[in-house]
């Protein structure tokens, strides 16, 4: 009976979602007691209308991290696309959807470099995405001069469409859920998701398997930063208004998300189930602390403390795991 519940154990832990999902009720738990109305449906409604903005980030993120690499510019990228987005259509006029097709081209050209630049020119993500954090705000604020710009009239039809319901939900939550499945659907059945994992994992031993690491690791970069531009297209339609502070912070709160829903930063682990479900604990955090009353800047605090203790509890469950042998 003891080996049987043994055995069982080892299985529940095997689950590349299980601390995310042990984290997701922690976090619940905690709030359900010190939060008043954190569950009421009020709160929830806000939590599934903000959790895509960040979430696909998370899931950029994600994919990048399992690849073995990572990107800093995603709240800068967050930022620029919706200045660039407003700039584009006030200045030049042009048509609403080519308008965000040009705009999404910039982010593959963004996410372009930094892969060009990282692995062309053998410098460090770190290195690469920090001067592109820093470069694409910049630029968000020259276009700007740091005042939100007019939200275009062209953009409400998209605005209509994101903030509608289709059922219970909110269109961009269900947008959301179905980029996940899409790219779930890839990392998990698809050999090109085994190359993603096998780069990650040692790179070496995937170039004699005869997999392209620099391919491989460019379409990461990229994905990051077509996901992180989409998702601040999101957020100005859902504000009706266009930030050019807006994604400070959503770097490392990705990478938090990340962590959070099991994706180790050695590279090669990681599941987008997992990073749904950290997106979800980063929002429930900040939601928590709003209904407690508690000061904005707690949320760094408390972001923090989860992503260590995430980062031992999946110590704590390989080594588990690995006496369990």
């Amino acid at each position: 009976m003891k080996y049987m519940n043994k055995i069982k154990l080892k299985n529940i832990l095997r689950y590349k979602t299980t601390s995310s999902f042990i984290m997701f009720f922690a976090i619940s738990f905690f709030f359900y007691f010190t939060a008043n109305g954190f569950f009421s449906v009020r709160n929830l409604s806000n939590l599934i209308e903000v959790v895509p903005e960040l979430g696909l980030i998370v899931v950029g993120m994600t994919v990048l991290l399992i690849a073995g690499e990572f990107d800093l510019s995603v709240g800068s990228i967050f930022a620029f696309c919706p200045i660039l987005l407003a700039f584009v259509i006030n200045n030049l006029g042009t048509n609403l959807w080519i308008s965000i097709a040009l705009v999404i081209l910039v982010s593959c050209l963004i996410g372009a470099i930094n892969g060009i630049v990282t692995l062309k020119l053998q410098i460090p993500s770190f290195v690469t995405t920090l001067g592109g954090m820093m470069l694409y705000r910049g630029l968000g604020l020259m276009l700007t001069g740091g005042t939100p710009p007019a939200f275009p009239q062209k953009l409400i039809p998209l605005k209509e469409i994101m903030t509608s319901k289709t059922g219970p939900f909110i269109n961009l939550f269900i947008f959301y859920v179905v980029v996940v499945a899409i790219i779930w659907l890839v990392l998990e059945r698809s050999r090109y998701g085994n190359w993603i994992f096998a780069t990650g994992a040692d790179k070496e031993i995937a170039q004699m398997r005869g997999i392209d690491i620099t391919k491989v690791k460019f379409a990461s970069f990229v994905l990051a930063s077509v996901l992180a531009g989409i998702a601040g297209i999101i957020q100005a339609c859902r504000l009706y208004t266009i930030l050019p502070t807006a994604g400070t912070g959503y770097e490392l709160d990705a990478i938090a998300g990340a962590v959070i829903g099991g994706t180790s930063l050695r590279g090669g682990e990681g599941d987008l189930v997992g990073a749904f479900i950290g997106a979800f604990v980063i929002r429930s955090i900040g939601s928590g602390l709003v209904l407690m009353g508690a000061p904005g800047y707690y949320i760094r605090i408390f972001v923090s403390l989860v992503l260590v203790f995430a980062v031992v509890f999946q110590i704590f469950i390989k080594n588990k795991i690995y006496r369990m042998r």
